[in-house]
C-alpha cells in the first residue's frame, strides 16, 4: 500500500512529523530556562503586562495629547496613567502600577515634543559618531563597535516589551558605545600604546 500513495502525503506526513518532534524538544528545552522569559508569557510564563498593555499605551497617547509641547514631566506619567483605572498616585511603589510599559511613548509623554526633539538629536549624534569611529577602526575595534552597538539595540526593543529593570542597563550600555566611539574616534587602540587624547 505504500507504494500506491502518492510521494506527497508521504513526505507531507514524514514533514508533519518531523515538525511535531522538533517543537516537542524546542518546548522542552524552553521550560528549562523559563525564568528566562518571565513577562513575555511564553511557555506559560507569567505575562506582567501584556493583558493591559494597549489600554496603558492608549493612556500613554492620551497623556502626551493633554501636554505635547513639554510633556507631563519624567516620573509623572504614572500620575496622568492612573485616573484611567480609578487609582492614584501618593507614593513611588503606587506609581509602578501605571507605567507607561513602552519607552518610547513613555519618553514622548513624559518630555513632550521638546524632549522627543532632543533625544531625537542625541540618536542622530550618536549614530554619526558610530558611523565616523566605524569608519577609523580596525577589524577588533568594529567588533566591539558593532557588540556595543548591537547591545543598545536590543535592549531598546526588550524595553519596548516592558518597562523593568533593565532601564538601567540602557543607560550602561549608552555609555559603554559612547566610549568606544570616543575611543576609536580619538585614535587610541585600547592597548594603551599611546597616550588617550580626548
Amino acid at each position: 500500500t505504500l507504494r500506491r500513495t502518492p510521494a506527497a502525503v508521504v513526505i507531507a506526513g514524514l514533514l508533519g512529523l518531523t515538525l511535531f518532534s522538533y517543537q516537542q524538544l524546542v518546548m522542552s528545552e524552553l521550560v528549562k530556562v523559563k525564568f528566562l522569559l518571565g513577562g513575555l508569557g511564553l511557555v506559560s510564563a507569567s505575562t506582567e503586562s501584556s493583558g493591559t498593555r494597549i489600554h496603558e499605551a492608549i493612556w500613554t497617547l492620551d497623556a502626551f495629547a493633554k501636554h505635547p509641547i513639554i510633556g507631563s514631566g519624567i516620573g509623572a506619567l504614572p500620575v496622568a496613567i492612573a485616573p484611567h483605572e480609578d487609582g492614584a498616585v501618593y507614593t513611588i511603589k503606587e506609581a509602578k502600577n501605571y507605567q507607561g510599559m513602552s519607552i518610547f511613548p513613555e519618553l514622548i509623554a513624559s518630555t513632550g515634543i521638546v524632549g522627543g526633539l532632543l533625544m531625537l538629536g542625541f540618536m542622530l549624534a550618536l549614530t554619526r559618531s558610530y558611523d565616523m569611529a566605524v569608519r577609523k577602526a580596525n577589524a577588533w575595534q568594529r567588533e566591539l563597535l558593532s557588540a556595543s552597538a548591537w547591545a543598545v539595540i536590543w535592549i531598546l526593543m526588550t524595553l519596548q516589551m516592558n518597562q523593568n529593570f533593565l532601564r538601567v542597563y540602557l543607560y550602561v550600555d549608552l555609555a559603554v558605545l559612547i566610549c568606544c566611539c570616543t575611543m576609536v574616534s580619538a585614535g587610541g587602540d585600547g592597548t594603551g600604546a599611546e597616550p588617550f587624547r580626548g
